[in-house]
């Protein structure tokens, strides 16, 4: 018989974890002064009756509210905030129909939405958010360190994610110092986003000096360990690239000088992940998997106008709905990092849709 999923016993639930959460073309930045200001303005504006629905919050399923084509069913009203140290936890009033998703496993996770005017620009593309405009459940969490909504009762969940102070320090301390040496070395007018070559320059002078600092990170990046290999992969390659992003190089480019310089932390990614074996096909691939992700975009748009006779426009908005992550990413709004490691249900289609 299958066990029941079982709520906190505290009825808070994780909503959104601290950290810096690469999200689009900017860097949302959840730490003490972002949670409690969420969390403040939250608790406010509910007493006040100023939230959207008064003293409370839809929370609804995969942002559906934000789509003219979607049934905007609550799931919950979110009617509290509460400010931690690993980042904001909620308290929601389930309705029928959300009590039976949860209590079923339907959905584990939340998905948080901010609006720009609500950050506070930090500088190199990293902003903090400062006021909560949605919470929607979700499968797929975007910022990583949720926690899950519900556990199998009488079920312990190994403990699989790293310190990730331990595993992300080493390379955010590497990355600074390439960063000294870019600044010195390159000045604002030559940037590194013309090419990989310059910036190979600046990484091998780095290496130079600072020798303690790139081996520190070369081991922490290199090490496997048996249970949190893939996890601290994960970890890794988004604050690998997402450092890479903010030195100059473009997504695509940050992904490749990664991959070329420590191809072994992105071959342990996933079971799923190809090793990299061939320089010439490592520089195509993810060009030709964007490629992929365009095309079944487009045969999806065409199918749909054929079969429905609807205009372009709304064809298009449906199909984006319902591939969102192969839409982002064939819009360059995800790296192939993140698809790789987030999603490699949609890697391999994109995969086999490339050969």
């Amino acid at each position: 018989m299958t066990s029941p999923f079982q709520m906190p016993a505290d009825g808070w639930v994780m909503i959104e974890p601290a950290g810096e959460h690469p999200n689009g073309d900017i860097v949302q930045v959840i730490d003490q002064k972002a949670i409690n200001a969420i969390v403040s303005r939250f608790n406010d504006d509910a007493k006040a009756g100023k939230l959207s629905h008064g003293d409370s919050f839809l929370v609804d399923q995969e942002h559906f509210k934000n789509d003219p084509d979607k049934a905007t069913t609550a799931f919950g009203w979110l009617t509290g905030l509460q400010g931690r140290k690993d980042g904001i936890y909620g308290q929601i009033r389930w309705t029928a129909t959300g009590q039976k998703a949860i209590d079923g496993g339907d959905y584990r996770f939340f998905s948080t939405e901010y609006l720009r005017k609500d950050m506070e620009p930090l500088g190199e593309n990293r902003e903090r958010p400062l006021r909560l405009d949605g919470v929607t459940l979700t499968n797929q969490p975007n910022n990583k360190g949720m926690k899950p909504i519900t556990n199998r009762a009488g079920v312990k969940i190994p403990e699989t994610e790293p310190d990730p102070a331990k595993v992300i320090g080493p390379v955010v301390q590497w990355m600074q110092k390439v960063c000294i040496v870019k600044n010195r070395m390159m000045p604002a007018n030559r940037p590194a986003s013309r090419g990989n070559t310059s910036f190979q320059v600046v990484w091998d002078a780095a290496k130079r000096f600072f020798p303690e600092d790139f081996n520190t990170a070369n081991e922490a990046i290199n090490h496997d360990d048996v249970m949190n290999g893939a996890a601290s992969a994960r970890l890794q390659v988004l604050e690998l690239t997402n450092r890479l992003c903010q030195a100059g190089l473009s997504p695509l480019a940050a992904y490749l000088f990664g991959q070329n310089q420590f191809p072994a932390l992105f071959n342990r990614l996933n079971p799923m992940a190809q090793c990299v074996s061939n320089p010439k096909k490592l520089e195509n691939s993810p060009r030709i998997l964007r490629q992929a992700a365009v095309k079944i975009i487009n045969q999806a748009i065409q199918a749909e106008i054929n079969a429905t006779k609807h205009p372009h426009s709304v064809v298009f908005a449906r199909v984006m709905n319902r591939e969102p992550i192969v839409g982002k990413f064939a819009s360059c709004q995800i790296t192939p990092a993140e698809v790789m490691v987030n999603h490699p249900g949609v890697w391999e289609r994109l995969q086999m849709a490339a050969e």
